[in-house]
């Protein structure tokens, strides 16, 4: 045991005559010496910022030890107070300075690298923007802002095949599919018919009730023909006014023919909308009456109307693109996206497929597309385009 501890006069537990008890800005109740005291109140009252405090504790040590030690500590005092305010106006002046440079813009901004200063301070979207953080295409505000989606049933390969009927037989159910995706995204569709799909509707009322319930629900119902040069003879449909192919075995009838056919479809029994494939076939087979024509091409699927005449009638007519999963001259979902942000005041964007073309494993892509269509675009029968 320290036996110093226990000599008169003293208490146990009383600081030495040279300590004190620091209660003041730590608060820790430490125990420090006379000569290091009034460093830490100064450091202490630095960093609460308590002045007040320190003129206080200033005070006591002034009355407490001789005038000219407590001159001395005051202008110590004082000298360091100015240090440390300046130290702090410096430090407002720079941080505000760097704030308003850092504000400005990069001038690299759309350089297509997203620079550090861009991607912190947010003054680069173009370049900072992430793939997966980008919003849905939106076409000019200055374009039309319309398309079409027209849908080709075709006759089949070969008149036996076409004589039974066995195209639409087959692909009825997809064409049912499609038109019902159609309607969920609000895809109003142009439908153009063979003689052959005609013929096997109107066999079947339950069939023809279900076609004319589409054209109610804003679908146009029109006419797809396969001449007889355009598209080979194995894929023509039978039907047309070209003498010399009227003593073929595959020969049906006329273009009258074909259309007495078709115009029993619609309720109105009245076709607006012609697709007849190929120059030499669409100048003996247009089919009287129709105003307006569409036709495919593989030059973009964007397209503004144009006016021709056809054996004395005057035509407007519309081009489109095929689109089909993977397939040959087939543009893009992401060409599609492409133009239609590129498209212009009076144009157009005309999409074309076959019935057959919308499968299961198709399905999804299908979806893709007619999604990207109703969020960007008006899309209407080319009827309602063109009248």
């Amino acid at each position: 045991m320290d036996s110093k501890a226990h000599r008169p006069g003293r208490e146990a537990g009383r600081p030495r005559r040279h300590e004190e008890q620091h209660e003041g800005f730590g608060g820790c109740g430490e125990t420090r010496h006379d000569g290091h005291m009034i460093y830490y109140w100064l450091i202490d009252g630095l960093k609460a910022g308590d002045k007040a405090t320190l003129i206080i504790q200033l005070m006591k040590l002034v009355m407490k030890n001789s005038i000219i030690i407590g001159a001395a500590i005051l202008a110590i005092v004082l000298a360091s107070l100015g240090t440390y305010f300046a130290a702090k106006y410096w430090s407002s002046t720079t941080s505000s300075e760097t704030e308003a440079v850092t504000n400005v813009s990069s001038p690299s901004c759309g350089d297509g690298v997203c620079q550090t200063i861009e991607k912190i301070k947010n003054t680069c979207a173009e370049d900072c923007l992430k793939a997966g953080d980008a919003e849905e295409v939106l076409v000019n505000s200055d374009a039309t802002s319309e398309g079409f989606v027209v849908i080709h049933m075709e006759p089949g390969t070969g008149a036996e095949e076409q004589k039974n009927l066995a195209n639409p037989k087959t692909y009825w159910p997809n064409l049912v599919s499609l038109v019902e995706t159609a309607d969920l995204y609000d895809i109003k569709l142009t439908l153009l018919f063979n003689p052959e799909w005609a013929d096997y509707i109107l066999q079947n009322p339950d069939k023809l009730s279900v076609l004319r319930n589409w054209e109610a629900d804003g679908h146009e119902i029109g006419y797809h023909h396969h001449g007889p040069q355009a598209h080979g003879m194995n894929y023509w449909n039978g039907y047309t006014n070209q003498i010399q192919y009227q003593n073929r075995q595959q020969y049906k009838g006329t273009i009258d023919d074909a259309m007495n056919l078709l115009t029993q479809l619609p309720i109105g029994r009245k076709i607006y909308t012609a697709g007849v494939a190929g120059e030499e076939d669409r100048l003996f087979d247009w089919p009287p009456g129709v105003p307006y024509r569409v036709d495919g091409t593989t030059g973009g699927a964007v397209d503004s109307m144009k006016q021709e005449t056809i054996n004395n009638q005057s035509i407007t007519f519309l081009q489109h693109q095929i689109f089909i999963p993977e397939g040959e001259n087939s543009i893009s979902l992401d060409e599609i996206r492409k133009e239609a942000t590129e498209m212009k005041k009076d144009e157009y964007l005309g999409i074309v497929f076959h019935a057959h073309n919308f499968t299961n494993e198709t399905k999804t892509e299908y979806e893709e597309l007619f999604k990207f269509l109703s969020e960007n675009l008006n899309i209407l029968t080319v009827k309602d385009i063109l009248t």
